[in-house]
């Protein structure tokens, strides 16, 4: 399959404006995978990407060490807790939500309201459907599966999910996984949750 040739005009004519090297050698990825798999990166990603600030590539390295995959699939989420959706328990909390501060591991909610703006988060956070007790779901962080099985049937994940332009732009990410968030998420979850 060939390159697009609207494509390969656009990204010329965004690249011609990058001055930064470090930046340049990521545009040299860009256009070597995209000559070798054409259809990876869309032009609404490449626009983007022109328009990151550094702050705001920095934040996003910062989120893709913390971004997990769960189950089967491919999309990189950021796991912030979970939530009760029934049962006896729930009849004796004040709350139903437990959640984890990613600010703890340098990503604050104004870091996220950032990566909203920049278009690489999605706006709100989602759930899973409620899951089912002693299923494992495989969680896996930069490289590190492990598994995540519910005690009992009335739990559902929190997360925040990578836009279809994040999860482009995550391939040009190789970051160190930031194995504290992995820690925290097993010791939050430990009651409800067996881990390994």
């Amino acid at each position: 399959m060939d390159l697009d040739p609207d494509w390969i005009h656009q990204f010329y004519q965004l690249a011609e404006q990058i001055h930064n090297h470090n930046m340049q050698t990521l545009w040299g990825r860009i256009l070597a995978r995209e000559i070798t798999n054409p259809g990876q990166f869309s032009l609404r990603s490449l626009s983007t990407l022109k328009q990151l600030t550094h702050k705001e590539a920095q934040l996003f390295e910062k989120a893709l060490s913390m971004a997990v995959r769960l189950g089967e699939d491919d999309r990189l989420k950021l796991l912030i807790g979970y939530r009760h959706t029934g049962g006896m328990e729930q009849l004796f909390r004040k709350t139903t939500q437990v959640n984890l501060g990613l600010s703890q591991f340098g990503l604050p909610y104004s870091a996220i309201l950032t990566l909203i703006e920049a278009g690489l988060l999605h706006r709100s956070e989602f759930e899973t459907g409620t899951l089912t007790a002693k299923t494992s779901i495989p969680l896996t962080l930069g490289g590190v599966q492990k598994q995540l099985k519910p005690k009992h049937s009335h739990l559902q994940l929190s997360y925040y999910r990578l836009t279809p332009i994040g999860d482009e732009l995550a391939q040009l990410v190789k970051p160190k996984a930031e194995e504290a968030y992995l820690k925290a998420i097993f010791a939050l979850f430990n009651k409800h949750f067996s881990l390994s």
